[in-house]
């Protein structure tokens, strides 16, 4: 993520380049996830880096006959770290502005890794998956990739200089090395792929990446001759080219999360085609056209500014503090990015690359003091937090449980809304029949849904606990460590977005249907994220009545509406996320999809048009864990107690 130094030929294109996998970055991490393979620009950063850093060190080593890696490591140390501690200043600033406990709890140990290039490690040992980063957002996550890159710049140089040193310089046991390398990359990933472990291992790891590095450097072992880049022309480098575009394309606009491709060779795959991509930009033509365009050559040439600085300003500019979502809210957090980045670019990183300094402080001596100040802002930053956020979070109490024990009992935490509060009663009766082999902790709120928006008419019963929800929700989870967490949200999701928007978006809208499930996979990774099962409550009909509600005057509770969320959104879900399971309430309250308020003509199911009545609770909850969970009612003994025998799933329906 870095623009070459002075000694190698300068290329617009490739500045271009690295606009263009800025740019995808921000299309994935930005506002609504608009694009989502545009986590592969990492990996076009990656290749870039291997390509620039080798071809450096060969045209240093053809010059003077070594490499200087003393002058080397200074240099990329003066290139880098101005902005990483930037970077990690603004993180911790953030954290003491508007994080949430769990980010405050967790900062120290995020900054100290970011500052030792370890973020990689501590996300790779806390096992949550990448894109767990949008469910439980340290401000310092995307530093993962800096750290890998940090380590390959002092890893790499000695390798080389190894191997200069015991084949005699020659470039073709080199290229074979390499390539050797490349190939074991990949096939540790694979292998570890195929053998079942964690994604965040396969994604994080160094060792696992380390092939889309040496696809960049391989290239230049062919390219870098003499001072100069000579790109490949040969016969049917047209049709290359065309390939490596069509496949870099297609990868981008079709890759989704975790996508299982990528961890069976498409990194490397993808890696070679950027190496393609990489060759075609240096050579005259369409493509180098393109990419020296000037908007993508000036975003390019700021690029590692606006990746170090753009995370933070995310997570602050949020729907709910600007009250824009979409292609709007992208625009404002990328431009706000890009001007943190631009003046970092002219005011701190510049002069300290090409200069003594700043205003007259040698880099020498601002550097260590930078230093020192960063670490003492990353511990002020990761203080525990006030006691408003702990009386918030405290709202609902949690049971009197000890500490999660091997044999210990099982727990249940129950989060949503009104009916998910209902069935959690239900849940809790159950559990009260085990002599506290089950433990639950019912943190439901009414009127809360899990989509949220400032000056919300519909909103007035919403509570900051509904507003804040994943920090609510982390919270709970931290403390309780449930075994299962059972969620319920439907109604209150299902209004129109914006709402009181003319324009406003259903259900059934590309639109809408993608932003509702990124709300609802970041509320299971969430609630997954410390292990737990999770169970999804579905959406049951309502009553006539319920229509005149301020929420039925909104129209989310039509009963298409709830059809559409039951029978298409959330089986998309759970695809996306296999290991959530479903529980139909639905067809267990609404006999041929009628509302009624009773079942079999005495068994009295709903004290309103919306909620569920205490018996009925019970018996939905008794058939939620019967039929999903059904491993907790295996308990040992009579699980039941106190005259309540262990429930069947024939028995719970």
């Amino acid at each position: 993520m870095q623009r070459p130094d002075t000694s190698l030929p300068y290329s617009a294109a490739l500045d271009g380049l690295r606009g263009v996998a800025i740019a995808l970055v921000l299309l994935f991490h930005g506002a609504g996830r608009l694009l989502s393979g545009g986590y592969l620009g990492v990996s076009t950063f990656f290749t870039l880096s291997g390509f620039l850093i080798t071809s450096l060190l060969l045209l240093e080593h053809e010059r003077r006959g070594r490499i200087d890696l003393v002058r080397f490591w200074t240099r990329r140390l003066r290139r880098l770290m101005p902005a990483a501690l930037l970077g990690i200043a603004l993180a911790a600033a953030f954290v003491l502005h508007a994080g949430t406990p769990s980010q405050s709890a967790h900062f120290r140990w995020d900054g100290v890794a970011a500052l030792v290039y370890g973020a990689n490690f501590r996300a790779m040992s806390g096992g949550a998956s990448y894109w767990q980063m949008f469910s439980r957002p340290s401000p310092l996550q995307h530093y993962w990739s800096l750290s890998i890159e940090e380590q390959f710049y002092l890893v790499y140089p000695l390798l080389l200089l190894g191997i200069a040193r015991l084949a005699g310089a020659t470039r073709r046991v080199l290229r074979v090395v390499l390539a050797l390398l490349a190939v074991a990359s990949t096939a540790l990933m694979v292998v570890l792929a195929l053998s079942g472990a964690h994604n965040a291992r396969l994604y994080f790891g160094t060792d696992t990446r380390a092939a889309e590095f040496l696809v960049g450097a391989l290239l230049a072992t062919f390219l870098a001759h003499h001072g100069e880049l000579r790109p490949w022309r040969g016969h049917g480098s047209a049709v290359v080219t065309l390939a490596c575009a069509t496949f870099v394309i297609v990868a981008v606009a079709a890759a989704g999360e975790d996508a299982p491709f990528f961890y069976r060779g498409g990194f490397t795959l993808y890696a070679l085609a950027t190496a393609g991509l990489l060759n075609a930009a240096l050579t005259p033509g369409v493509l180098g056209a393109l990419l020296a365009a000037r908007p993508l050559v000036l975003l390019g040439r700021i690029s590692y500014g606006v990746y170090v600085y753009h995370w933070p300003v995310v997570l602050y500019l949020d729907t709910g503090r600007t009250g824009l979502s979409g292609v709007a809210l992208l625009l404002l957090q990328a431009g706000v990015t890009i001007a943190l980045a631009s003046a970092s670019w002219l005011l701190v990183e510049r002069p300290i690359r090409t200069t003594t300094g700043v205003l007259g402080v040698r880099a020498g001596t601002l550097l260590p003091g930078a230093l020192a100040a960063t670490v003492a802002l990353v511990l002020v930053a990761g203080r525990p937090r006030s006691v408003a956020w702990t009386r918030l979070m405290n709202s609902s109490p949690m049971p009197a449980v000890g500490a999660k024990v091997p044999g210990g009992p099982t727990r249940i935490l129950v989060l949503g809304d009104s009916l998910a509060f209902n069935l959690g009663y239900g849940i809790a009766m159950w559990a009260n029949g085990t002599d506290g082999r089950v433990v639950v902790w019912n943190a439901a709120q009414y009127g809360c849904g899990l989509v949220q928006q400032p000056d919300d008419p519909w909103a007035a019963h919403e509570t900051d606990a509904c507003y804040y929800w994943p920090s609510f929700w982390e919270e709970k989870i931290d403390r309780f460590e449930p075994d299962v967490v059972v969620i319920g949200s439907g109604l209150w999701d299902l209004r129109p977005q914006p709402v009181g928007a003319p324009d406003a978006r259903w259900p059934g809208d590309p639109i809408f249907d993608r932003q509702l499930l990124d709300v609802y996979r970041r509320a299971v990774d969430i609630a997954s994220s410390r292990g737990a099962r999770v169970v999804w409550i579905n959406t049951p009909c309502v009553g006539p009545e319920a229509y005149d509600s301020p929420l039925g005057r909104s129209g989310a509770m039509q009963p298409e509406l709830i059809a559409y969320l039951d029978q298409k959104l959330l089986p998309a879900l759970a695809a996306s996320r296999p290991g959530v399971a479903v529980f139909d309430l639905f067809t267990r309250l609404c006999p041929d999809g009628r509302f009624v308020r009773s079942l079999d003509g005495n068994r009295r199911t709903r004290f309103d048009d919306v909620h569920l009545e205490p018996s009925a609770a019970r018996d939905a909850g008794q058939a939620l864990i019967a039929t999903t969970l059904p491993d907790i009612l295996h308990l040992g003994g009579e699980a039941g107690g106190r005259g309540t025998r262990r429930l069947s799933p024939a028995a719970a329906r």
